[in-house]
């Protein structure tokens, strides 16, 4: 994809860099997953206290991230909310019906519990810009 005339590289395998997004007003940051500690810095530096995962279990799996270390970084950035709906996004179907799920979700982390609320999939194309 293009940003500012440049091209960025961003899939499963390869991502040029961590970056996240805020959807304006929206209580809502978007980015990939994050595999360092500086990346959860980045992120609890938008105010976001709660985490919305939409990996599925086999993308955890085959990008070797350590659930349970990122998670221990979350809570210690107080990130404490930390939701895993995974998403499948292989098939259109499947895809809109997860959407919708999540949708539910963000709006009861954001309008019902009042929290800023980081969305991520696993390179921030399809499913958390969604």
């Amino acid at each position: 994809y293009f940003v500012n005339g440049q091209l960025n590289i961003a899939s499963g395998s390869f991502m040029s860099g961590f970056f996240v997004s805020e959807i304006a007003n929206s209580g809502i940051v978007i980015g990939p997953f994050p595999l360092y500690e500086i990346d959860i810095d980045k992120i609890a530096k938008t105010g976001v206290k709660a985490v919305l995962n939409l990996q599925t279990p086999a993308e955890i799996l085959a990008r070797g991230q350590d659930q349970e270390q990122i998670e221990k970084l979350y809570k210690a950035k107080g990130i404490t909310t930390l939701i895993n709906h995974p998403i499948d996004d292989s098939s259109e179907e499947g895809l809109c019906r997860g959407l919708l799920e999540c949708s539910k979700e963000l709006d009861n982390l954001i309008n019902k519990q009042k929290l800023r609320v980081y969305v991520h999939c696993t390179s921030a194309v399809t499913r958390s810009p969604s």
